[in-house]
């Protein structure tokens, strides 16, 4: 006697589950870069994630920028920007890497920025402050950048989940 069922299972993440899901490929990106470069610690790179998804929860991040700037010139040589998408299906979940070692980042200036949406901006200051009191990060403002003519190009990779999805972009220089 022989027998063949189909069972088809699904499951509903909430959005908490999602952004961490999305989040983990930016992790790897910055746990390659940990590796390839020292810009920072592993425990580091953990905290800026964390932070991620507690600005990303509450949907007040627009999108996060890994950056090198040369140390003289203050020009950008290469980066990483993920841009978060909110409320749409994202659901390819590309894999992470494709870093590959550069001499000239490695010389240069490590900077992560975030941006955040107009919903972080329309915030009172008291509760822009109690937020960022359970940040790990000591966020703060930053300077404008000077890209010296370069600009940030889609790559193709997507890391996305049903309700949140986050793009990849890498710097190109002219």
């Amino acid at each position: 006697m022989s027998g063949t069922a189909t069972r088809t299972a699904s499951r509903t993440e909430t959005f908490a589950e999602q952004v961490v899901r999305v989040t983990r490929p930016i992790l790897t990106d910055l746990l390659a870069i940990v590796d390839m470069y020292g810009h920072l610690t592993k425990d580091r790179a953990l905290d800026y994630i964390f932070d991620f998804r507690d600005f990303m929860n509450e949907r007040y991040l627009e999108h996060v920028e890994i950056c090198w700037t040369n140390k003289v010139t203050g020009v950008v040589v290469d980066g990483l920007k993920y841009i978060v998408v909110n409320g749409e299906a994202v659901r390819t979940m590309d894999r992470p890497g494709g870093i590959a070692y550069d001499p000239t980042v490695a010389g240069s200036e490590f900077t992560l920025r975030i941006h955040y949406t107009a919903l972080w901006t329309s915030r009172r200051p008291e509760q822009k402050t109690a937020f960022k009191a359970g940040l790990r990060i000591r966020w703060s403002p930053a300077e404008d950048l000077d890209y010296g003519g370069g600009w940030y190009v889609a790559e193709g990779r997507e890391y996305g989940a049903a309700a949140v999805g986050v793009s990849r972009l890498r710097f190109t220089r002219r």
